[in-house]
């Protein structure tokens, strides 16, 4: 699983820079079973390895038809290259998973299926990032699994923070894509298709004019790959012929800029990342995902079945952060187990069985590793005031009384306190439980949605955030709902 969405819009890295010693990734020497330092900009080296990645420099031919420019993005599935397809004269993002994952790809018999239901034409009218093609390489780390995609612009949150959301036709823009997302997901679920990991960072934005560029006009928007110089834990650079784990690049390539397409970017989305995909029924044991956007029988497995029922609820806080800004539930970040649940619970109220067993067994699980000479079993949250060991913030009664605060006498649900932003200095969603900003401070927001929109979404959004699966509306219902139909 992961913890957070690993696309970012701040802090981006600086194009430009050479190899330094300042700028080394430490790859293990031969036997060695230390962990592996890693920049958080390149994939982790240690995934170098027999069933890992498959190391690539730039210039290669891939397929001897895809060279490759420059690197479009990593995660722990695969890594996607920027390439020119030599023979068609088109730009391409070839991604190439990871041997392992190769081998139990389920993305092959994903697509396989929805290929066989719908043409190319139809995916794509869909909003279904689809491969144009597959090949399979074979190097020293195993055999890898290549899927041919055209090239993608950045993920939508990007493409929302680029707009002028003080303007009223941002507005409408906005809506258009989010009903672009849930046209896409109807369309998985009622070709019997789970996404497994809808998010934002899922949802990129489609490029315009890209293939009538040349090489000197794409090179020249990317900028110079910045690369970073694999060495061992003796201070020995990876040179070729070396005892080293097989399969190990002399370099790590630094992924293009989230900018380098700003200008080229359009009003429509495309869903990506099917490594997670899996078939209506047919849930796999284990899954990756990203905490902040899973649903509740996700989080606590065991408590409930996964299926479509995920998906919508993953949608919903994804429409939330493209229309609204920030993530819905931003303290649902603990890669593990789900330790601080208070902005849940404050929008949706406590948490119920058999969700809070799960999640207080997991708890007591996990407090029972660090803390090997206490016994948590029994341990109850939220019914008694906080302690050193207990991670909940508040009482249930507190929590009740915060609600109920949020609420006022304005509004019915939190919801919709959060999402009307009438009032000058209101806080953000990221604050309703102290009702102010990281700093303390308040600040003022540039853009309101009006009234009668508050009111459509927030009632979405609420039969979309069920914490019981069985209660949550299907794609077709939201589909058919005013604020996205209109």
């Amino acid at each position: 699983m992961r913890s957070d969405d690993s696309d970012t819009m701040q802090n981006q890295p600086e194009t430009g820079g050479d190899d330094s010693p300042s700028q080394e990734i430490v790859h293990p020497s031969p036997n060695s079973h230390d962990s592996i330092m890693d920049d958080s900009d390149t994939e982790d080296v240690q995934q170098y390895g027999k069933g890992g990645h498959h190391p690539v420099r730039l210039g290669d031919m891939l397929n001897e038809r895809f060279k490759v420019i420059h690197k479009l993005g990593s995660g722990g599935f695969g890594i996607v290259w920027f390439c020119r397809d030599v023979a068609e004269e088109k730009w391409r993002a070839v991604k190439i998973a990871t041997a392992q994952h190769s081998s139990a790809s389920r993305e092959v018999e994903v697509f396989g299926r929805l290929r066989e239901r719908a043409s190319a034409e139809q995916l794509e009218a869909n909003h279904i990032a689809a491969p144009l093609e597959m090949f399979w390489i074979e190097g020293p780390n195993g055999r890898h699994l290549c899927l041919v995609m055209p090239v993608l612009g950045g993920p939508a949150h990007y493409w929302r923070w680029l707009l002028d959301t003080s303007k009223e036709q941002s507005a409408a823009r906005i809506r258009r894509v989010c009903a672009q997302m849930a046209r896409a997901v109807g369309f998985l679920h009622r070709h019997g298709v789970c996404h497994g990991d809808i998010k934002p960072g899922n949802m990129m934005m489609r490029l315009d004019g890209l293939d009538e560029m040349d090489e000197g006009q794409v090179v020249a928007l990317l900028g110079k790959p910045r690369r970073r110089r694999v060495v061992l834990r003796t201070g020995e650079s990876v040179r070729p012929g070396m005892t080293t784990s097989p399969g190990v690049p002399r370099h790590l390539v630094v992924p293009v800029r989230m900018d380098w397409c700003r200008r080229l970017l359009s009003d429509s989305v495309a869903v990506v990342d099917f490594g997670g995909s899996y078939f209506a029924g047919a849930a796999p044991e284990d899954n990756d995902y990203t905490v902040a956007y899973a649903a509740p029988e996700v989080l606590l497995w065991g408590s409930g079945d996964c299926g479509p029922h995920s998906d919508v609820w993953s949608l919903a806080c994804t429409i939330f952060q493209i229309r609204h800004g920030p993530a819905l539930f931003p303290s649902l970040d603990e890669p593990e187990v789900p330790y601080d649940v208070l902005d849940l619970e404050i929008m949706l109220g406590p948490l119920p069985e058999p969700f809070r067993t799960a999640r207080r067994r997991a708890i007591a699980a996990l407090l029972a590793k660090e803390y090997p000479d206490h016994n948590f079993e029994g341990i109850e949250l939220r019914d008694d005031k906080m302690t050193d060991l207990d991670p909940t913030m508040c009482t249930r009664a507190e929590l009740l009384a915060e609600i109920n605060r949020i609420i006022g006498s304005e509004y019915s649900t939190v919801m919709e306190a959060v999402l009307d932003r009438r009032r000058k200095n209101r806080p953000r969603v990221t604050d309703v439980s102290s009702g102010s900003t990281d700093d303390g401070k308040r600040v003022p927001e540039v853009y309101c949605l009006t009234w009668e929109e508050v009111v459509q979404l927030s009632a979405l959004l609420q039969k979309m955030l069920r914490y019981n699966p069985s209660e949550r509306i299907t794609m077709e219902e939201v589909l058919r709902d005013p604020w996205i139909s209109s």
